[in-house]
């Protein structure tokens, strides 16, 4: 915080605050270098190693699931009929990894 007089050449370089009131005070920062869009821009925010980790995170996850649905005795079984007969596997490894971007994006 200092104490500076909002000039022309300052709010070229500068973005003063707008005052709500006027104590001759005043914040400022760095202004922001455009920069044109891009397809990839919503992954700024976070780094390479970050987006790397989720992306690892993502397929242990789904092959996890499909490798528990296929060794499950439960996930064949069908519940609705009196009996235990045998069903094929729907939770396949396709459905494996729909249903993690569901549970990412709460879509499920």
């Amino acid at each position: 915080v200092a104490s500076l007089t909002i000039s022309y050449s300052r709010s070229e370089v500068i973005d003063f605050t707008v005052p709500y009131m006027h104590l001759g005070i005043s914040i400022l920062f760095k202004k922001p270098e455009a920069t044109d869009p891009s397809f990839f821009a919503f992954m700024s925010p976070l780094s390479m190693d970050v987006w790397i980790s989720i992306l690892i995170a993502y397929v242990v996850t789904s092959l996890a699931i499909w490798l528990l649905a296929a060794v499950s005795p439960y996930e064949r079984l069908d519940s609705n009929i009196g009996g235990a007969s045998s069903l094929p596997n729907q939770f396949t490894l396709l459905n494996s990894f729909w249903f993690t971007v569901g549970s990412l994006m709460q879509q499920v």
